[in-house]
């Protein structure tokens, strides 16, 4: 049951001419803890990958919101990109089941986080290791038990420039006023050059949010799946995220939004899009149907890197 291949990720991770790849490994157990997780990286060379130089990395006891526990899951959700736009390939590992510790000093279970591992001459760094979760400071929302904050991630070229923007999916959020359970979130976070990511207020999507197509609702489980790519061909990353969950036609039929590059500041050249089957699209939707569980952006002749985000994630999970 250790899960091994559940997500997988391709970045360039110490900068040479071949790309590396990242395995996970969620239900990895130690000695003493069941289902904590590691994710595995194998270095490319001019024959193929080689098991020589590999590397496990785990979450480590630095204690907090850090600490490798029972179910954490490690590895869960992959993204790979250059957040720091230094010529290295960075590894953002999702930990969905993560319990944190925000200042209020009382543990939430299941919150989530995400542990973000930086490339260098020598491959991903195992120090330095920077740890993302919502704790109402770093990141505006508080989180809440059963968020699983990361078990989502996208590494998107917004810009492009070259620097990534981790997108972070939080399908289980709830909101309070009024009562949405499960109504899903994401995240748009970009690296302060000071150090560290940042984000606030306006860096929060959801259904319901002008920018967002769909109504807020009930178990939507907004950015189920996320899948970057170039659609309209300006040179830049755009997204599109996948609501399971969402009542388009019918009940939990299920929608794909793409939001593009520049809608995230509000200039919206291009308006954001809101799929669902039936209509300009073949075939009817039916109760249930889930459209929108998984996605994958297949590569145009753009000289982008575009990276596919596919979950093996079963829907009764």
């Amino acid at each position: 049951y250790e899960e091994f291949g559940y997500a997988l990720t391709v970045g360039n991770f110490d900068g040479d001419a071949y790309d590396d790849l990242a395995i996970v490994a969620p239900g990895e157990s130690s000695s003493t803890k069941s289902k904590m997780g590691v994710v595995h990286i194998l270095y490319g060379t001019q024959d193929g990958l080689k098991a020589e130089g590999n590397k496990q990395l785990e979450q480590f006891d630095w204690g907090g919101s850090a600490e490798s526990e029972t179910d954490d899951q490690f590895g869960k959700a992959l993204a790979a990109g250059d957040f720091e736009r230094d010529g290295f390939d960075d590894l953002a590992v999702g930990v969905p089941r993560e319990d944190i510790t925000p200042p209020s000093g009382i543990p939430i279970k299941d919150a989530g986080a995400v542990n973000v591992y930086t490339g260098s001459n020598t491959g991903l760094r195992e120090f330095n290791v920077e740890i993302i979760y919502q704790d109402g400071e770093m990141i505006a929302e508080q989180g809440e038990k059963s968020d699983n904050f990361g078990h989502t991630l996208a590494a998107v070229d917004f810009t492009g420039t070259g620097l990534d923007i981790l997108v972070v999916g939080v399908p289980f959020k709830d909101f309070w006023d009024p009562y949405m359970e499960n109504a899903g979130a994401l995240y748009v976070l970009s690296r302060a050059w000071v150090g560290g990511f940042v984000s606030d207020d306006s860096h929060f999507f959801h259904q319901g949010r002008e920018v967002i197509p769909g109504d807020l609702w009930q178990k939507h489980e907004v950015r189920y799946a996320l899948a970057p790519g170039d659609y309209n061909g300006d040179g830049k990353e755009d997204l599109a995220i996948g609501v399971p969950g969402d009542n388009c036609n019918v009940y939990e039929d299920g929608s794909v939004v793409v939001i593009y590059s520049d809608t995230w500041d509000g200039l919206g050249a291009v308006s954001p899009q809101y799929w669902c089957q039936g209509g300009s699209l073949k075939d009817q939707a039916e109760i249930d149907d889930g459209f929108g569980f998984s996605l994958a952006a297949l590569p145009s002749s753009g000289s982008l890197p575009f990276r596919s985000y596919l979950p093996s994630i079963l829907r009764d999970e």
